[in-house]
């Protein structure tokens, strides 16, 4: 099986040149392999839609501040930050989970046909790992046309020597989908190589 491994000076960037499948309203999921070589620094960033600034991002996964937590990572519109961060925070996988050398599925489920205004969900290998509610306010995702980028933050500096918020580690399977993922077809197919075809399948 074919994976990447990035040291902290490399990743993909897969361009989005308007009306991309990667722009992303509603419920999504997004999900990946990982096997990180360490969680030291304070931000490492699997994959991320957006450019440099937090207030552009679409969505992504990453690791924020010090807390040793891997979160989905978003920044709707008009959205209470407060309870944001908390909601983030909540089903945010600890490191410990994943930091023993060996490959851990990740995903995480918005999914806007729950409860009264929706919930994040995260998983771990498969199996439900931690759920809330979404905050009251949040209405959708930012949308941009920023590149979709695997392995780092942005970066408009090309001067820089070291990628921001850059990921040390193997990534495998990367999936993002324009839907909310059920339990059972996180469970059932996170093992499981895809055709393509495959209903909602963005990237």
């Amino acid at each position: 099986n074919k994976f990447i491994n990035l040291n902290g000076n490399s990743n993909l960037i897969f361009e989005d040149n308007g009306l991309s499948p990667l722009d992303i309203s509603g419920s999504f999921t997004v999900e990946a392999w990982i096997k990180p070589d360490h969680f030291d620094t304070q931000f490492q960033t699997i994959m991320t839609k957006s450019s440099a600034g937090d207030d552009s991002i679409s969505y992504g996964i990453s690791k924020n501040g010090s807390d040793d937590l891997l979160r989905l990572v978003a920044n709707p519109d008009d959205i209470n930050m407060l309870n944001w961060h908390e909601v983030q925070k909540s089903t945010s996988i600890e490191a410990e989970e994943f930091l023993n050398g060996e490959w851990h599925h990740i995903a995480y489920v918005v999914n806007l046909g729950n409860n009264h205004n929706g919930t994040l969900s995260s998983y771990l290998n498969g199996k439900l790992y931690a759920e809330e509610n979404l905050p009251s306010s949040y209405t959708d995702l930012r949308q941009n046309n920023h590149d979709l980028i695997i392995g780092s933050g942005s970066d408009n500096d090309p001067s820089n020597t070291q990628l921001p918020r850059s990921w040390k580690g193997s990534l495998d399977e990367i999936r993002i989908w324009d839907i909310a993922r059920s339990e059972s077809e996180i469970e059932e197919n996170y093992s499981v190589s895809l055709d393509g075809s495959e209903h909602g399948l963005s990237f």
